[in-house]
């Protein structure tokens, strides 16, 4: 009998199907000790959500606990050309050591973290650094994040029109392409409306109640 070779994390991924509760939303960003970028990235997404659609969590502790299907992270990142992303840092110079505290698990992660989806080849190892792969190996389905430096002014335009979309039927990947485009109509620039990347499933579906 033919056995199938195994499958890679994120091939795993793309194989198992699923159906997202999109109820509530979590969103943290920590806002104490953060800057104006953090704080402006917070309130672009908080204001286009009632309390009743989403969870704010805006304190040093992401309380994963309250994590739900679909979370929201801000917080700044680095990179370098030799390692690819570097860290999360939640401003004033502290930097997160154990991204796990971070995340938690849930099913679909938004990264408006600069840089997170960018990735660089080991040098030491056949494995490629980036953040993205650590957050799928967490039990994320899907990751959403920009590969370069992100506008923060985009945040709330691009967070509202992936969630209504993704509500209305649309998948992951169809809803991040219609994100992308509702940012082009206000920002024509490439680098702003290409920025989010979805990694990981592009074909699950929220779970639209009737």
């Amino acid at each position: 009998m033919l056995s199938l070779p195994p499958l890679s994390v994120t091939e795993y991924i793309n194989y198992k199907e699923g159906v997202i509760d999109t109820r509530k939303i979590k969103l943290w960003a920590p806002m104490e000790n953060s800057d104006f970028a953090i704080q402006l990235a917070y309130s672009k997404i908080s204001d286009e959500f009632t309390d009743q659609e989403m969870i704010k969590i805006d304190s040093l502790n992401p309380k994963i606990e309250l994590n739900q299907d679909i979370n929201i992270f801000i917080s700044h990142g680095g990179k370098d050309d030799l390692y690819g992303f570097r860290s999360i840092s939640t401003g004033s110079g502290l930097y997160v050591t154990d991204e796990r505290l971070i995340f938690g698990t849930g099913e679909i992660a938004i990264l408006f973290i600069c840089h997170s989806g960018s990735s660089k080849a080991s040098w030491y190892s056949n494995k490629i650094n980036t953040l993205i792969d650590k957050v799928l190996s967490m039990g994320y389905k899907t990751v959403i994040a920009p590969a370069w430096s992100y506008n923060v002014m985009l945040a709330g335009i691009w967070s509202k029109t992936f969630v209504d979309a993704f509500k209305n039927g649309k998948d992951v990947a169809e809803s991040n392409y219609i994100a992308n485009m509702a940012v082009k109509d206000k920002f024509v620039g490439v680098g702003a409306y290409a920025a989010m990347h979805v990694f990981g499933n592009g074909k699950l579906h929220a779970n639209i109640e009737h």
